[in-house]
């Protein structure tokens, strides 16, 4: 897909004036800026018409609430559930995971 961004960022960025700041940005910044603005200006549509940002972080705060949910369950019925003995080989190294997703959702 980078090798697509090429000819649109050209032709982007071809109707800069000669005093603008943007005429200093190397090809990688170009092509990057390019895709940012794209992703920005498509970003409600691909949402429904939506404010891109509100539900995004309407969707982030859910995942973290999701989270905590998530790192009680773990910790009440795989660490300290009638089996955990029995699989602690393959929960060993997840031990601190409930502890992590609950940071994570207190973030």
């Amino acid at each position: 897909m980078a090798n697509d961004l090429g000819p649109l960022t050209a032709r982007a960025f071809s109707n800069i004036g000669a005093k603008n700041p943007l005429r200093q940005l190397n090809e990688p910044e170009r092509r990057r800026l390019y895709s940012l603005l794209t992703l920005h200006a498509v970003m409600p549509t691909l949402l429904g018409k939506r404010k891109a940002s509100d539900d995004e972080l309407e969707r982030m705060a859910k995942v973290a609430a999701d989270a905590a949910k998530f790192a009680a369950k773990l910790e009440s019925i795989v660490f300290q559930g009638p089996y955990t003995d029995a699989f602690l080989q393959g929960t060993r190294g997840f031990r601190d995971l409930p502890v992590r997703l609950a940071e994570l959702s207190s973030t």
